[in-house]
């Protein structure tokens, strides 16, 4: 009977020859139905009986299955075997997308049955998005390369990826993954959303956080993500008035970063940029007149006018404050264009923050200034003489 319930052969009869079948094999000898479904001795008038009786079961069974008998090839078969293009997209509309967009998502199930037709309900949400965008680009493209290119920050705020090790400075070792679904309002600074690690040992040094700076340079923390679960770490509920602003001081400039840091890795374990369209970056690097070096980043919206100057300096004597300036020489130095704030908690950093495209900015001839030949210069000064230390020019470099 088992044999008979597999057969690709019978369960395609039609109804007719079904009742067919029921008859015939009502009326054979109960020595080979009582053997196989009852278990009797060969010829038992029992044996008999009991096989008539199988039979009409199995007939009944198979009529009952007529109608699910495209949720079965669909669903069992074709979303496990063909996996998205039996599965996901002809017998899938309902489990199909979900298992076609899942199990099959890995291979032409991701692509095509999850994310395009199994997809639009549950494949495309929970198959795309969480098995196919998540653990697939978090296999494929994960901590080791995946997509390591940069990605783009939704007009809407969205921000779906998964973390890399190659944004990470210096650049880490790790194995582990990590996916962040993150949403920002452009227009307030609220943030919400969850980052989920894999194949990393948690401990109380784990933490992971949206972070100040721009690509190539470590910054400070902007919001301390709270851990919900064993691997998952969410956005506070209720962000403070100070955080909102660090957001909207940031966001539009791709100054944000989310990063996972452990013992391990304190400066980055996997990171990825926060980028939205439309963003540029230029850098300088100068050695201290009087030792250390500095590290300058201007980070441009070219879309929106938003900009973020970081300037960082290491092992340089104590400094005063820091400049930007049109490299124009007046007298015994250049224009100042705009002072940077220096930082409490790090006095060795300076920031700024503006938009090109207010009138009143300092800076609202930025883009012209860059272009030009005396171009736009970071500098730093000394607090004991208020001499020179850095001086260097914005260059344009890409991400």
């Amino acid at each position: 009977m088992k044999k008979l319930m597999k057969t690709d052969y019978l369960a395609k009869l039609p109804v007719s020859c079904m009742l067919a079948a029921t008859i015939a094999i009502a009326g054979c000898s109960g020595d080979q139905l009582g053997d196989t479904n009852g278990g009797f001795a060969a010829g038992s008038s029992t044996g008999t009986v009991l096989g008539a009786v199988g039979a009409v079961v199995l007939a009944s069974a198979l009529l009952a299955s007529d109608d699910d008998d495209d949720a079965v090839a669909g669903e069992t078969t074709g979303a496990a075997t063909t996996g998205g293009t039996t599965g996901a997209t002809t017998g899938g509309a309902t489990t199909g997308g979900t298992t076609g967009g899942t199990t099959g998502g890995a291979t032409t199930g991701g692509t095509t049955g999850g994310a395009t037709t199994g997809g639009a309900t549950t494949g495309g949400t929970t198959g795309g998005a969480t098995t196919g965008g998540t653990t697939g680009g978090a296999t494929t493209g994960g901590t080791t390369g995946g997509s390591t290119s940069p990605v783009t920050l939704g007009q809407a705020g969205a921000f779906q990826t998964n973390l890399v090790v190659d944004e990470t400075v210096p650049v880490a070792t790790s194995t582990g993954e990590a996916n962040a679904a993150l949403g920002f309002n452009r227009a307030t600074g609220d943030a919400t959303g969850d980052v989920v690690l894999s194949g990393i040992t948690v401990t109380g040094d784990t933490r992971v956080d949206i972070m100040v700076g721009p690509p190539g340079a470590n910054g400070f923390v902007a919001i301390e993500l709270e851990m919900t679960g064993p691997n998952t770490w969410s956005v506070p509920a209720v962000l403070s008035d100070d955080q909102r602003n660090i957001v909207l001081q940031n966001i539009n400039a791709g100054n944000l970063y989310v990063a996972v840091r452990s013992a391990g890795f304190p400066n980055g374990e996997l990171r990825r940029q926060i980028l939205p369209a439309g963003v540029s970056r230029y850098t300088t690097t100068s050695a201290g007149s009087t030792g250390g070096n500095a590290d300058g980043f201007l980070m441009v919206n070219n879309q929106t006018g938003d900009y973020a100057i970081t300037w960082n300096t290491v092992g340089a004597e104590a400094l005063a404050s820091a400049h930007v300036n049109d490299g124009i020489v007046s007298g015994n130095s250049e224009n100042n264009l705009f002072s940077l704030s220096q930082r409490l908690s790090n006095p060795a950093q300076f920031f700024g923050y503006g938009n090109f495209m207010d009138v009143n900015d300092p800076l609202a001839d930025l883009i012209t200034r860059l272009g030009s030949t005396e171009g736009l210069w970071l500098d730093a000064h000394a607090v004991s003489n208020d001499g020179r230390v850095f001086h260097g020019r914005l260059a344009p470099n890409s991400f």
